[in-house]
């Protein structure tokens, strides 16, 4: 006599939010792009879904926006900044799910006023400055509010560990709290 073996019941909301990536997935090669997962970004930079509640978030060389679309209505407020935004096609989409906060621009400087962010996020985008890096970060803290923060997710910082330090001591010196969470780099404004 043959056993059936026991089948594990899915959680119905895991599996919704899978389909609904699948389908994203499609809309995003549909329109020549290939994102990762809000999910995966959010991990990349030790974050989660709370971390960015109530707060007003800078989502920088967020190509098309994976976390503005996921992300689109109050309690979040999150702007999508990208070099290279497709501006007719970015307008259609996001007309379609709703999100209004998707400008065009670089990191180096910012089209934005100072101190209009809590929060600064790049994820998998750092290194198209990594030879201005400091300049870059120069210009992220300035728009950071006091209290607030900048994550750059995938950072490799080219050279030995003292390379790595010397980095983060030049960035102390400007009066910020930098430190690394595996290859994510966090500095914080002090309030």
């Amino acid at each position: 006599m043959l056993r059936r073996k026991r089948i594990a019941k899915l959680d119905p909301k895991r599996l919704k939010a899978e389909r609904q990536e699948i389908f994203e997935d499609a809309i995003w090669q549909g329109l020549g792009m290939t994102q990762r997962p809000a999910s995966e970004i959010l991990r990349n930079l030790k974050l989660t879904k709370k971390d960015l509640r109530g707060k007003r978030v800078l989502d920088i060389g967020s190509g098309f926006s994976r976390l503005g679309h996921k992300y689109s209505k109050k309690p979040f407020n999150i702007v999508s900044l990208d070099l290279a935004f497709n501006l007719e096609a970015m307008r259609e989409y996001s007309n379609k799910i709703g999100l209004k906060k998707a400008v065009t621009g670089n990191w180096a400087k910012l089209p934005f006023k100072r101190e209009s962010f809590d929060l600064l996020i790049a994820s998998y985008s750092a290194s198209i400055y990594e030879k201005k890096l400091f300049e870059v970060i120069n210009e992220m803290m300035r728009v950071v509010r006091k209290g607030g923060e900048t994550r750059i997710g995938k950072l490799q910082i080219s050279g030995n560990i003292q390379k790595r330090s010397d980095f983060l001591k030049s960035l102390e010196k400007k009066g910020w709290k930098p430190r690394f969470e595996g290859n994510t780099l966090v500095v914080s404004k002090p309030s």
